[in-house]
């Protein structure tokens, strides 16, 4: 998705090809229509992969596998769009292919911290969206809150802590 608009230019198709009678939004459709099926052939093949894997090693398939493909799904759609808003301002397609792993791993995670420290929920932001994705299952979220009820019985014992007065 990332190159897709900017080879156009770059490889002078766009010569031929909006020379054409036909709409530019209907390259763009196709364009984009294409990006997400080859992302969403991906995600299908993993969550299979997936599903046969879980029901040879856990004996079955976590109920809430679905819910998971269908927000992998609108995560991928969301990161599509922001890499076909780059292909579409650039020039050229190393900085195109580039900028959207900048984009989408430095600077939202960057923004929705400084959200979260300022105490603005930031959980509408792509980055805080793409958890829902491991927290969908229930059995999940379980697992973890008794981790991390563990993790703060140890922290809120005084004895698990070294005596400051022992090292002197």
């Amino acid at each position: 998705a990332s190159i897709s608009i900017v080879s156009e230019y770059e490889e002078r198709t766009a010569l031929i090809v909006f020379t054409r009678p036909i709409r530019k939004i209907s390259i763009y459709v196709g364009k984009v229509l294409a990006s997400l099926l080859v992302s969403w052939a991906f995600i299908i093949l993993y969550y299979a992969v997936t599903a046969v894997v879980s029901s040879v090693v856990a004996g079955g398939i976590d109920p809430d596998l679905l819910t998971s493909l269908v927000l992998a799904f609108g995560y991928s759609f969301g990161t599509t769009g922001v890499a076909l808003l780059v292909s579409s301002i650039m020039k050229k397609s190393n900085t195109s292919t580039i900028l959207p792993f900048v984009i989408l791993l430095a600077i939202p995670p960057a923004i929705s911290t400084v959200m979260t420290v300022s105490g603005t929920d930031a959980s509408f932001m792509l980055d805080q969206a793409g958890g829902t994705i491991a927290s969908a299952s229930e059995s999940y979220r379980d697992s973890m809150n008794a981790a991390l009820d563990g993790l703060a019985a140890a922290l809120s014992n005084p004895a698990n802590f070294i005596n400051p007065d022992a090292l002197m």
